[in-house]
């Protein structure tokens, strides 16, 4: 079995909630449990959202304990929570930290379709609808009325780009 992985870390000022004065990371983690010979099929899912005071996240005392009460129960191998789990997770929250412009900002969730591909919409590019003026992968300039792959965060792609990146997933 063999699985795949998702993070998010929203930071905002939690009026919500009254222990917090300070700013907190909403932290959400989702484990997609997958047979190793067919992706397409979920075994299981795991999921973990917590919230915690931005300050106490990112101390070296405190993080990584953290991210270990979040994920005990998944299933994840310590070599895999060390090496892959840990420095992703860090380096977002420290980045998303260091970043005034993510204060207030909401986070989309993105959800994984059984297949990439499924996850297209096709579009005629508009420069007035679109927020990108090129492909993201060769950075040549879309044409007006042009179909584009759009995936569900908002990007565009030529399909020729894209195509070939989302069959191997």
């Amino acid at each position: 079995m063999a699985f795949n992985y998702n993070v998010n870390i929203r930071q905002e000022n939690e009026t919500n909630v009254e222990e917090f004065s300070d700013n907190v990371f909403n932290i959400k983690i989702e484990f997609c449990y997958i047979l190793s010979l067919n992706a397409e099929i979920t075994v299981d899912i795991f999921n973990q959202t917590l919230i915690f005071d931005r300050d106490m996240f990112l101390s070296e005392q405190h993080h990584r304990d953290i991210i270990l009460f979040m994920i005990l129960n998944s299933g994840a191998s310590p070599e895999f929570i060390e090496f892959a789990i840990f420095p992703s997770i860090l380096s977002f929250a420290r980045d998303a930290n260091s970043n005034p412009m993510n204060l207030g900002l909401k986070v989309i969730n993105m959800r994984w379709f059984r297949s990439p591909v499924e996850g297209l919409e096709r579009v005629k590019w508009d420069s007035m609808t679109k927020r990108e003026d090129e492909c993201v992968i060769c950075l040549d300039e879309f044409v007006k009325g042009e179909e584009v792959a759009s995936m569900p965060c908002g990007h565009g792609y030529h399909d020729g780009c894209i195509m070939p990146t989302l069959i191997q997933l």
